[in-house]
């Protein structure tokens, strides 16, 4: 079972490698923060301490609206320094941070209200960003032998691979290294790669077959082939986008 991240603010020298400003991004995590209905730790801005477990009400197109306290004091702290919010989002840790907060009605009752961010920390970089590859895309790694792996999901940095057989016959030194291999990107063509096995799991698909990922990261990928993959990334994501915000 995947472990959640924990609630705690991450408090960070440079958070830039992980901040995310794309509004399309921004408005579908928002959506997902206020759906899934799963607590959020309200924290006051820059600070670890006093907390309190909330939920998101509403993100509207100027401001987020959240459950204040139930501690008076811990509600001034709050008006006071600004808040951070720490929720997750498909097992990512997210966070919203702003400097200036204030109590506001919302239907009907006090809430705190924020400006909508511009920005959202997502405690995962992006060019480790996992996408997995819905099955109606037809990609492919295909090995010097011709076989051919369904990819599973893809980062700018490696590949998830499956195997639906017997996981007996993925031995632990099977394919080390995959090198001349091809990755037949949808729409993109092939792609010349090297690949080397990092990682094995068993894991059940959403169709509830059982399958071995194979977690494999590219070895001196050419800029070309990483940009084209980058390509094809985006457009997955937005595709994504599209379908959570519709």
């Amino acid at each position: 079972m995947q472990q959640h991240p924990s609630l705690e603010p991450i408090l960070l020298q440079d958070p830039s490698p992980y901040m995310l400003s794309d509004a399309d991004e921004i408005a579908y995590l928002l959506t997902q923060l206020t759906m899934q209905h799963d607590p959020l730790c309200l924290y006051p801005y820059l600070r670890r301490e006093p907390f309190c477990i909330s939920t998101l009400l509403e993100a509207d197109a100027w401001h987020v609206y959240f459950d204040p306290s139930s501690v008076p004091e811990t509600n001034q702290r709050f008006l006071k320094h600004g808040l951070t919010c720490v929720g997750t989002v498909q097992h990512v840790k997210i966070q919203i941070s702003a400097p200036e907060c204030e109590m506001h009605a919302h239907a009907g009752r006090q809430a705190l209200r924020i400006d909508r961010p511009a920005a959202i920390l997502q405690l995962q970089r992006r060019e480790n960003y996992r996408q997995e590859v819905p099955a109606s895309e037809a990609f492919y790694c295909i090995g010097r032998d011709g076989q051919r792996w369904p990819v599973h999901d893809l980062s700018q940095e490696g590949i998830g691979l499956l195997y639906t057989g017997n996981p007996a016959e993925v031995s632990t030194g099977y394919a080390a290294l995959l090198d001349g291999a091809q990755l037949d990107v949808p729409g993109m063509g092939l792609l010349d790669v090297d690949l080397q096995i990092r990682t094995r799991r068993e894991i059940t698909l959403r169709s509830g077959q059982q399958a071995t990922r194979l977690g494999c990261c590219f070895i001196d990928l050419p800029s070309r082939s990483r940009a084209i993959l980058c390509g094809y990334l985006n457009a997955l994501q937005r595709k994504r986008l599209a379908q959570g915000n519709g």
